[in-house]
């Protein structure tokens, strides 16, 4: 051994004597401080020192060429004494780095075997230190222990390619925990500590609270803005990534968070907590008893799965999209009701291999900014978009009775003098319900009640929904126009029950129609010729005031960034209102060729449901003259990367199922759609030709 094993024996015992609690059947080791070692024992520092238990941890790194200096023939040995208070089974736990890319090593216990350990064996509780530094646990193994002193030992070979030549070395351990129990990893705490601190502990204690109403058949709400509670849920192997969680975490240790926000960088230390639940508590008076209960999410990645109290009500597939959960069933009035949200984050929509279970595993150590770079194995459209979690303010509310308006769709016709509108009722109950939808359209200038459309009647059974198709002619409504103050009407949605109101929602929109002719878009009937000048402002008033001191006629909105900090509704209302035309991107982009064509099917089906799920929530809105699909997917990344022709069968697909839907019920039949950049597609199938760099 070498001097400086000497310098650390003293340094060593008291880390494990710290580790031992009285009564608890663990051992905690201080990696950085083995008892012995053969070669010179370095702490590098790390960005996020606060991360690893003793604020350091043992690092070993050699490059090819420097191997046969820095270790030795037998490799690099680290020797940790420790003392077991009674007999056991032991699990034994190594707080390692260098994910997937360490090098392979061996440990034992009191000059037995040794046991191999490969770089790709899978670790938890993953955490990044660095840029491509990260520190999670590996499970190395299970022995049977006597009470009294044993030896732990570590050694790191000489690590060679097939031809026999010195491969780069890498290795790290933060910790070592023996435990007699099953060992639940929480970061650089031990087994007896929970993490939990002050902010922690208050996170628990808030509670969100929905107001009462008088007026049984008012909505009322409560934003669940503030701070939530957050905990890693973690799998090894990933499952099937389309689908709901299937249950709640056993060992949770929570953890405050804001919300809304990229937990990214509202908890840097879970950026790497790949699976998460969030958690919340709201309490419901005992006087909305008997009414239904919805949690509407407007935008959050990737996926969400909803429980209430215990209970699953729902799941949300796609990211970046407005979706809505009924959580009738769980929901208790008269107490505190506990909502938790599963999330699975953007390194989730990576390629899940079903003959390679790993491949999608492989990417979990990835480093955020790699998701704007190209050729990614990615199925999902978040190409450039790691932001993940509840990245808007969740919205509790309380609805109607026994059924309710859980959808709205508003379509005016200029040219045909009608309003029609798709009200989806639902029927949360366990029982049959009847009754009647009234649709009233008034005047948000005046408030007065400007058109009556005819009732429509229905009969739901128990959980079910149906769509009813209301509609009268119009002959006279005030038109939405681009200019200030811009005329917006509110639809009034009543559903009533044995002639009692029982539920009244509000939808605004604007009596308007975007259509095509030949090369024109035509405004309620006219022509609309649209130009724009890319340009920045430093406030929403600066910016309206450059648009209109330039006379600019449409304003590109791109999915999913914000506008001057207006989230997605609050930026659509100030179009709506300010009369700006937009022409709506969608989130998949293709300008730095970040996706492949070996997944080109299946991520044009995510695609398809996640553009059909936002334009869903976004279609009432006046201001939107085309939905552009996606960007340069077309132009640039399936036409240079040779996957142009399969492509173009999911573009075909994506108009279809937009304008003309699913089971005869479109997405938007109300507005063309376009791709930014590729044209009309080469059979020339898309209704507008979406042109970029023309000279």
């Amino acid at each position: 051994m070498t001097k400086h094993a000497g310098l650390l024996v003293s340094l060593f015992f008291v880390a494990v004597c710290a580790g031992q609690a009285p009564g608890q059947d663990y051992v905690w080791i201080e990696g950085e401080s083995p008892a012995q070692a053969n070669v010179p024992i370095e702490t590098p520092g790390s960005s996020h020192g606060e991360y690893l238990s003793g604020g350091k941890v043992l690092q070993l790194t050699a490059e090819a060429g420097e191997v046969a200096r820095k270790v030795p023939a037998e490799g690099a040995l680290f020797s940790y004494p420790l003392n077991i208070t009674r007999d056991g089974n032991y699990q034994v736990w190594d707080r390692i780095g260098y994910e997937l890319a360490r090098c392979p090593f061996d440990w034992r216990l009191d000059s037995g075997d040794w046991r191999t350990v490969q770089p790709d064996e899978l670790t938890t509780d993953l955490m990044e230190l660095d840029f491509f530094r990260e520190i999670a646990w590996l499970p190395l193994g299970t022995r049977r222990l006597a009470a009294g002193r044993h030896t732990l030992e570590i050694r790191v070979p000489r690590f060679l390619n097939a031809r026999g030549e010195p491969q780069r070395m890498l290795y790290a351990c933060d910790a070592l925990c023996l435990t007699a129990g099953d060992f639940h990893p929480n970061g650089k705490f031990k087994p007896d500590e929970s993490g939990r601190d002050q902010a922690d502990l208050a996170a628990g204690q808030v509670v969100f609270r929905l107001p009462e109403v008088k007026d049984q058949a008012a909505r009322t709400t409560v934003a669940l803005q503030g701070t939530w509670e957050i905990c890693r849920d973690d799998e090894q192997r990933p499952g099937p990534v389309g689908e709901p969680i299937g249950q709640l975490p056993a060992h949770p240790v929570w953890k405050a968070i804001a919300v809304p926000g990229d937990k990214a960088e509202t908890r840097h230390d879970l950026i790497f907590a790949h699976r998460v639940w969030y958690r919340a508590r709201v309490q419901v008076p005992a006087a909305l008893a008997g009414r239904s209960f919805l949690v509407e999410f407007p935008q959050n990645n990737l996926n969400t799965t909803v429980y209430v109290n215990g209970v699953y009500c729902g799941f949300g597939k796609s990211p970046f999209a407005r979706f809505t959960v009924d959580a009738t069933r769980a929901v208790k009035p008269g107490q505190v009701n506990e909502l938790w949200v599963g999330i699975r984050d953007a390194w989730y929509g990576y390629f899940n291999d079903p003959h390679d279970p790993l491949r999608l595993r492989r990417h979990w150590n990835m480093p955020a900014r790699f998701f704007g770079t190209g050729w990614q194995d990615l199925v999902y459209p978040v190409w450039s978009h790691p932001q993940s979690g509840l990245l808007e303010t969740p919205v509790f509310l309380a609805a109607g009775g026994p059924a309710y308006a859980a959808e709205v769709f508003v379509k005016p016709s200029v040219s045909h003098h009608r309003l029609d509108v798709e009200a989806t009722v639902q029927n949360p109950t366990s029982q049959e319900v009847r009754g009647v939808v009234v649709c009233e359209a008034v005047d948000l200038r005046t408030d007065r009640v400007a058109k009556v459309l005819p009732a429509g009647e229905f009969t739901l059974p128990a959980g079910q929904s149906r769509v009813l198709k209301l509609g009268d002619g119009w002959a006279d409504p005030r038109l939405w126009w681009p200019e200030e103050d811009a005329q917006l009407y509110t639809l009034r949605t009543t559903v009533r029950i044995q002639d009692r109101p029982v539920d009244v929602s509000t939808t605004t929109f604007g009596f308007r129609e975007w259509t095509l002719d030949g090369k024109d878009f035509k405004l309620n009937g006219l022509p609309w010729h649209g130009w724009a000048d890319c340009f920045t402002a430093p406030d929403r008033d600066s910016w309206l005031a450059y648009y209109r001191q330039h006379h600019e006629r449409f304003y590109r909105f791109w999915a999913p960034h914000r506008f001057y900090g207006l989230d997605d509704e609050q930026a659509f209302n100030f179009f709506d209102r300010h009369g700006i035309v937009v022409r709506r991107t969608g989130v998949l982009d293709g300008e730095g060729m970040g996706y492949q064509g070996d997944h080109a099917e299946e991520l044009g089906r995510n695609w398809i449901d996640q553009v059909c799920t936002q334009i869903r929530g976004e279609r009432n809105h006046p201001s939107v003259m085309v939905w552009s699909l996606e960007n340069e997917i077309s132009y640039i990344n399936a036409i240079n990367a040779g996957w142009i022709d399969r492509w173009e069968k999911v573009t075909a697909a994506a108009w279809d199922r937009v304008h003309h839907g699913l089971d005869g019920r479109s997405v938007d039949p109300t507005r063309p759609v376009m791709v930014d950049g590729g044209g009309a597609g080469q059979a020339q199938a898309l209704p507008v030709h979406g042109d970029h760099y023309m000279a």
